[in-house]
Formats: C-alpha cells, sequence, structure tokens
C-alpha cells in the first residue's frame, strides 16, 4: 500500500507531483491497491501485500484532468477536481463525512482558476483523505434485495437440518469490491407459528436472529425494519465470528468451513438498550440449539460463494419439529452516492466540479440461487447447556455473555 503523502511546508508552492501524490494514494481505497492484481489462490496469504486486497472499491480510477506536468505549479481548479471525488467516496461511506466545501471559483469574492494552492488546504485534504482508509467497510448507503432465494423444508425433522445457497459473481475481483465497499450477503430464517413448545423456541431463536448478514471479515445481526441501521454484535458460543476474507479458505477442493456458532447478540453502544444481551439460548430444556454458517467458495463459471445454514438440534430433544421453516437469502448491495435524480441529495455540490459529478457508483450484486434444499443432516452438536435452575448458585456468567453450569 502506498503511503500517506508527506506534508508540505508553508513556504511550498504545491506541484503536480504533490498533488499526483495524493491521487494515487486516494485510489488505493477508491479503486484497487497498486499491490495488485490479488488473485483467489492467494485468498489466505496474510503476508506482505496480500492484506491490501482487503483494500479498493473498484471505481474508476480519480484523475485530474488535464493531467498538470511533472514540475508544473498546480492551482486551485487542480485540487478542486481530486476534492470533489474524495469528497464522493467520503459520502459513500457516511452521509456527514464529507470533506469540507471547494474552494469557489466563480461569483463574488470568489478564488481565480489559476490561484495557486494553499499548502494548509494541500495538507488538510491529505489527512481527511488517510481517515477514509479506517474502517474501509463501513456504508451508510445499501439497496437491500433480501428475498433472492427461498427455500422452505414442510417436512418434519428431529435431528438436524441444512440447506445451502450460492453467490455467483463474476470473478474474483468484483467480489472482493462488493464486500470491501460495505457489500453483505443477507439471511432471514422463519417459522410457521404453532406445533407446540418443541417448535416455539425455535420460532424465537429466529426472531432474535432478525437478519444475518455475512460482511467482509464478520458477521451481523441487523433489524431490516429500520433499512439495517440499527446492528448488534453477534458473540458466538464458539467464538467464531468470520466473514468473506477470514471465513473463506482456498483450496483446488474446497470443504465448508464455519464461520458463526450463534449464540447470542449484544446491542451496540449508543442506543437505550447499550451493551444490553439478547440470549437466544433460553434457560430450558432446549437450550442447547443453534444456527451454524459455513462458507466455501471455488471459481467455476465465475467466483461462487456457497453457505450453508444449519440448524442443530439439542443433542436430548428427539422431539419432531412439525412446523414449515424458510430461509430467505439475498444481499445488502452498495449504492450509487451522491443520488443525482430526481431529487439531489446533500452530497452532490461538495461531488462536483462544472457540470461534472463524481460518484461512487453501485457495486455488483451476485447472483443467488439454491444449491442444496433442505436436507435433514447430522451435524456435530455444539456446547450443551443444561437446565437454569438458580442463577446464584449453579451457574456462572461467561465472557459477559454465556451462562455456565458450575460442576
Amino acid at each position: 500500500m502506498l503511503s500517506k503523502p508527506t506534508s508540505v511546508i508553508a513556504s511550498d508552492l504545491i506541484e503536480a507531483k504533490d498533488l499526483n501524490d495524493l491521487v494515487d494514494y486516494y485510489n488505493e481505497l477508491w479503486s484497487d491497491p497498486s499491490t495488485g492484481p490479488f488473485t483467489f489462490t492467494t485468498h489466505n496469504d496474510t503476508t506482505g501485500d496480500n492484506l491490501d486486497r482487503r483494500y479498493g472499491w473498484g471505481q474508476t480510477p480519480a484523475a485530474i484532468v488535464p493531467t498538470p506536468a511533472a514540475t508544473e505549479i498546480v492551482t486551485l481548479n487542480d485540487i478542486n477536481q481530486i476534492t470533489a471525488q474524495i469528497n464522493a467516496g467520503g459520502y459513500h461511506k457516511e452521509e456527514n463525512v464529507i470533506l469540507g466545501g471547494l474552494i469557489p471559483l466563480t461569483g463574488v469574492g470568489a478564488a481565480t482558476v489559476g490561484s495557486k494552492i494553499p499548502t494548509s488546504l494541500y495538507n488538510n485534504v491529505c489527512t481527511l483523505t488517510d481517515n477514509l482508509f479506517t474502517n474501509q467497510y463501513e456504508t451508510d448507503f445499501l439497496n437491500l434485495s433480501l428475498s433472492e432465494v427461498t427455500s422452505t423444508n414442510t417436512v418434519s425433522w428431529s435431528d438436524d437440518l441444512e440447506v445451502i445457497h450460492k453467490f455467483t459473481f463474476t470473478d474474483y475481483n468484483e467480489a472482493r469490491h462488493f464486500f470491501n465497499s460495505g457489500g453483505e450477503l443477507t439471511f432471514q430464517l422463519s417459522m410457521e407459528t404453532g406445533g407446540g413448545s418443541y417448535n416455539q423456541f425455535w420460532q424465537e431463536i429466529f426472531e432474535q436472529f432478525d437478519s444475518i448478514r455475512i460482511g467482509a471479515e464478520t458477521c451481523r445481526v441487523v433489524t431490516d425494519d429500520d433499512n439495517g441501521e440499527t446492528h448488534y454484535d453477534v458473540i458466538s458460543t464458539s467464538g467464531i465470528n468470520k466473514g468473506f476474507y477470514n471465513g473463506i479458505l482456498y483450496s483446488p477442493t474446497p470443504a465448508f468451513n464455519t464461520i458463526l456458532d450463534a449464540g447470542v447478540f449484544r446491542h451496540r453502544p449508543g442506543g437505550a438498550y447499550a451493551y444490553a444481551y439478547a440470549y437466544v439460548y433460553a434457560y430450558s430444556e432446549y437450550n442447547s440449539r443453534r444456527i451454524r454458517i459455513q462458507i466455501k467458495a471455488d471459481e467455476v463459471s465465475g467466483f461462487n460463494i456457497y453457505v450453508k445454514v444449519i440448524l442443530v438440534e439439542d443433542a436430548d430433544d428427539i422431539s419432531a419439529i412439525t412446523q414449515d421453516v424458510t430461509l430467505e437469502s439475498g444481499y445488502a448491495q452498495p449504492s450509487t452516492v451522491p443520488v443525482t435524480t430526481p431529487s439531489p441529495d446533500s452530497g452532490v455540490p461538495y461531488a462536483t466540479v462544472g457540470s461534472t459529478v463524481y460518484q461512487f457508483m453501485e457495486r455488483s450484486a451476485p447472483t443467488v440461487t439454491e444449491e442444496q434444499a433442505w436436507t435433514s443432516v447430522d451435524a456435530p452438536a455444539g456446547v450443551q447447556l443444561e437446565d437454569f435452575i438458580d442463577g446464584s448458585t449453579n451457574w456462572t456468567q461467561v465472557d459477559g455473555s454465556l451462562f455456565e453450569k458450575n460442576s
């Protein structure tokens, strides 16, 4: 990865090299790192430049037009162009992350197009660009398509149950750009009401896990009725919570790898329920049921991610589950911003130079298909929790999230 451009001192004039260094640095995030191209065969290589693959939103490279000559003293018009493009990236991350207004070049009291760039302005834009590299997966702008494929199990089952959905991208780098810019794979489980206590506890689990999303490096739980803005930390009973980069293990003969064996989740800070825990494993005879998610990938007619969702029964429970179980799969797709039509949004003035509006262009979404219908299986059991009898004497809280039975 390139480093943040070196600050210039007050007596310097900003030359083309300085501004080109800024453009090249921003393109490491906006377009793709200069250390690429990246391949799936080195997906799990965490040495040297291979971690750079987690940056790059796949956008058309930022540029100043016309490109200043190498020793040319650049002007306000030049820095306005790159600032507008940086603002488009900042707006993609968060509506309020705008890197300051552009220098006005028309109107009363405006600077002239050929005015030299103040060193303080250049240094400020460099610093604000560097800040965009923090939490590079974040975005506030997603198109939600949560029901691309629906699989429903209508057959009674008493062991464990699994289903596999496939997400196909054009190629590995298209998948990288999707996840790098904040894209997620989405999963919603539900069950028909009724069927007695054997079924009702699964219903409760599905209600707690409103929507599970797989991102670049982690899973999270969101409430989709508020467009996914309320989200939670997923706490896995197995200590496993992974995503695209750390969950997929490259192999010529890929095998499924567990990325979540859930658990409970915790409200994130800032709300009325900050750091409160929502327990899926209620203290009952069915308290060891869990949702287990596994993934693998291959490059056959595109780049394919296979997601297996397993419903793991309590090892002690042999009663049949009779109610229909449904999995809806889809995606949260990073969308085009700022929006110019029909009603321009607040980011447009800060991303516009002349008649050009710079935009983050939406990433291609995967095609979702059912790879395997719901199938009864015998999955490995997880940690079995005993009945909750007396929390003050018989149970110990572990890591602030789970209770374990005292021996």
